[in-house]
């Protein structure tokens, strides 16, 4: 019979070994985007995504003061593609980023998110999707970042 202490040491490390995996299973990455890109940039994650085998959506919401919020999903096997604008808090430097008096998206700066479903199984891909998906939004002319910035300079403009 397996002793307690034994299962709980082999509980411990599985979870300590899957929680660290998770976090290589997933990556993201932060794009800019100019005023005349803006309701381009989701469709061109989708359609990148397209290129290699994923199945793709595009969406938009837009809220009562006039902002767009823009969203892509998209799904191969164990990978999930996700991205959007970057939500921001309406507290934050409003000589940066305009004066919001609540939450909304920053219409200039998106989050594309890449994550395998499984731990360890699809690590290197969603590494390669990530490497693909950067480079490939950078040669169509985007501002490709590992950080985001506290705002795009469209959230001021929009402010205003």
């Amino acid at each position: 019979m397996i002793s307690s202490k034994t299962v709980f040491l082999v509980l411990f490390i599985f979870f300590g070994i899957t929680a660290c995996a998770e976090e290589a299973s997933k990556m993201k990455f932060y794009v800019l985007v100019s005023e005349e890109k803006t309701t381009q940039f989701t469709q061109d994650v989708a359609s990148l995504a397209k290129q290699i085998g994923f199945r793709s959506a595009v969406g938009q919401v837009s809220y009562g003061k006039g902002g767009t919020l823009y969203a892509v999903d998209a799904k191969k096997g164990w990978i999930w593609i996700a991205g959007g604008n970057v939500s921001l808090s309406g507290r934050e430097d409003p000589a940066i980023c305009g004066i919001y008096d609540e939450p909304h998206p920053d219409p200039g700066q998106f989050y594309v998110a890449i994550e395998s479903l499984i731990p360890y199984v699809s690590r290197r891909r969603v590494s390669e999707i990530t490497i693909k998906l950067k480079h490939e939004l950078s040669e169509l002319g985007y501002d490709v970042r590992d950080t985001p910035i506290m705002c795009s300079p469209l959230s001021k403009r929009a402010a205003e």
